[in-house]
């Protein structure tokens, strides 16, 4: 087994990914902290993007009406840009992916 899968919940949400593990300046990591595919069984850790795209994978219109959620969470703009700025933390990324019901 995976080691992410026994830690994810049984229909894991975005929130719970970055729960897990989070990272900026890629969609997924590995522990090593080589960049990998956000379905990968290797990956631990995801930015919101990732994480949205793991839970939804292969389901468009899910992931794209995550998307519009969170980027009216944010105040518009590019969910990347705001998961990799420098002040943006693990806490603040879990919280507004729950506050929207991801």
């Amino acid at each position: 087994m995976p080691r992410n899968e026994a830690k994810l919940p049984r229909d894991p949400k975005p929130s719970d990914y970055c729960a897990l593990g989070w990272t900026q300046m890629a969609s997924a990591r590995r522990y090593s902290g080589e960049i990998t595919a956000v379905n990968s069984e290797h990956a631990c850790c995801w930015c919101a993007v990732g994480a949205i795209v793991a839970a939804n994978y292969q389901d468009d219109l899910a992931i794209s009406e995550a998307f519009e959620a969170v980027r009216a969470e944010i105040g518009g703009g590019d969910i990347t840009d705001w998961n990799d700025a420098p002040e943006r933390t693990q806490a603040d990324v879990v919280e507004t992916l729950r506050r929207v019901g991801l």
